[in-house]
């Protein structure tokens, strides 16, 4: 197991630097880093490939001599479809074009649960792309992740609002009654770990959750943080109108200060959908994978433990 070479995109962000810790153990990891994010702290007994996905020299020094890759490398902020498609399609199809040229026996991409509304976002469209091509590539075992929203350690979006709840604040974007799945990280990468041990299982696209079948709605997720808490947060309701007024806002900011804006109208679409649930039934069957991580048991564990609240 140990001398299993496995190609990593993404290891320096969120979910990468947790999967890390998970798979040096067991596996020889190769993972590609951009110059600039490259840091002299960054974990030794992986093997670094300088270079990003618009780069071919540094995709096939990548993936020479692996057997597996997972692609967790993705846009997650941008303005208009090019920002994302970039990296989220371009980006894709270039090391997706050198995974079937060296005849990659496993590809696992990590996508994400707005593929499946792809309407909604530029953000959506391409990821939603890059699973199309994936699913029409040469490769033979290619599997997809779709997860929902995903919060943890190293995580910049949503834990530090699950930290405001806690203190007694709860934003609530849209309806109290939108519906939404979370996962916690480490649940996510113990069903990537999962998956590389479990070979010949044929294509197919997974979805992937905390272990609520039903999601959440905020009305739920105020009560269990008053459960945890002991006392119920307050309620700062954001309607649509609004965040589409501060995201408008955002991006004229954005330009004068010459930077990318997190929340843009798209992302306002996306963050008031009514529905983003989803079904492990079919990951659980595959793979065997059970989430060890409700929203509620990550919260009873930061409060006890201080050191795993503040990242």
């Amino acid at each position: 197991m140990a001398s299993r070479t496995v190609a990593i995109t993404g290891a320096t962000g969120f979910i990468g630097r947790n999967l890390l810790k998970l798979l040096i153990p067991s596996y020889h990891i190769k993972a590609l880093v951009r110059p600039q994010s490259f840091r002299e702290d960054l974990p030794s007994q992986v093997e670094w490939v300088l270079g990003d996905l618009s780069d071919l020299r540094a995709l096939r020094q990548l993936l020479e001599g692996a057997e597996v890759v997972i692609h967790l490398a993705g846009a997650i902020k941008g303005v208009e479809y090019t920002d994302f498609a970039r990296v989220n399609v371009q980006g894709f199809r270039k090391i997706l074009s050198v995974a079937e040229e060296v005849g990659i026996p496993r590809f696992l991409y990590v996508s994400s649960l707005a593929a499946r509304q792809p309407t909604l976002s530029p953000y959506a469209a391409t990821k939603r792309e890059a699973e199309e091509l994936l699913q029409a590539s040469s490769l033979k075992s290619w599997h997809i992740f779709r997860p929902p929203a995903v919060y943890g350690p190293h995580d910049q979006e949503l834990t530090p609002l699950i930290r405001l709840a806690l203190k007694g604040v709860l934003p609530v974007f849209g309806s109290l009654q939108n519906r939404f799945s979370l996962l916690y990280v480490e649940d996510l990468c113990r069903a990537i770990a999962r998956w590389l041990e479990r070979e010949n299982l044929p294509p197919k696209v997974y979805e992937l959750h905390d272990g609520k079948p039903e999601g959440y709605s905020w009305t739920e997720v105020r009560e269990i943080v008053a459960r945890v808490r002991g006392k119920p947060p307050k309620v700062l309701k954001i309607p649509q109108t609004a965040l589409k007024a501060v995201s408008f806002g955002a991006l004229w900011g954005g330009k004068f200060l010459k930077i990318t804006p997190m929340l843009t109208p798209h992302k306002v679409n996306e963050l008031c959908h009514p529905d983003w649930t989803c079904d492990n039934a079919e990951v659980t069957k595959d793979l065997g994978w059970e989430p060890r991580w409700p929203f509620e048991k990550v919260l009873q564990d930061w409060v006890r433990d201080e050191a795993r609240r503040n990242f």
